[in-house]
């Protein structure tokens, strides 16, 4: 096979070698599989149950809208649960649990 890419140069030779590399590691697979007991547990665990309702005034809606608008934020339950979320686990984060 190499026999032929060689009148054309070493560039061609590299680019056949590399491509048979690319073969191998595509025949490769991962062996590490997951179980479809975890994977099922996981997906049950991640579903959302509990619901919490928000009121806001005009200007915070009107603040949320533009907001959504300008930076193209087409959900916005969303941009709420990470902002909940973030504000949360820093607090949490910055005021560890005391022994005493």
């Amino acid at each position: 096979m190499y026999a032929f890419f060689k009148k054309y140069g070493t560039d061609c030779v590299r680019i056949c070698y590399l491509w048979e590399n690319l073969a191998d590691l595509r025949k490769k697979k991962n062996s590490c599989k997951v179980s479809p007991d975890f994977l099922s547990r996981e997906k049950a665990s991640m579903i959302r149950k509990n619901r919490q309702v928000i009121y806001l005034n005009d200007k915070e809606m009107a603040a949320i809208s533009e907001y959504c608008s300008r930076f193209r934020v087409n959900t916005k339950s969303v941009l709420f649960r990470q902002a909940i979320m973030e504000k949360v686990l820093k607090e949490l984060d910055s005021n560890p649990p005391t022994l005493f």
